[in-house]
């Protein structure tokens, strides 16, 4: 069965930005999430950009709560910078209240500049 979503990434000096498109749900997050932490893996950039822009759709409140409980504290960044569209604010403030009470040093954006100012400062 083909992707609901894909996944690319490349290295802009320091940070090492991840694109995701396609659609997110509860049923494909944790495939989502898995092949994350594989490219953050195979790759020893201090920052990471994560940009949501163009996945449609959102996970459950819920299971947002258990995927950031159930992330790796051995992948805990310096910073990690979350771009997102303001329509989304309901899904992205949670989330990152979330990661920030589990000690992620997660914050979303909805500008790219501003999420890279961040993470470099």
């Amino acid at each position: 069965m083909e992707d609901e979503f894909r996944i690319s990434y490349k290295a802009n000096g320091r940070i090492l930005e991840v694109v995701l498109e396609g659609v997110a749900t509860d049923d494909n997050a944790k495939e989502i999430q898995r092949r994350i932490l594989e490219i953050i893996n195979a790759h020893s950039h201090k920052f990471r950009l994560i940009d949501l822009r163009a996945l449609k759709g959102r996970t459950s409140t819920v299971f947002t709560y258990y995927q950031v409980m159930d992330f790796p504290t051995d992948n805990i960044p310096t910073r990690a910078a979350i771009i997102d569209l303001p329509e989304n604010k309901d899904f992205y403030t949670f989330h990152e209240t979330a990661a920030v009470n589990r000690g992620f040093p997660w914050r979303y954006f909805n500008d790219a500049d501003e999420a890279r100012a961040w993470l470099l400062k």
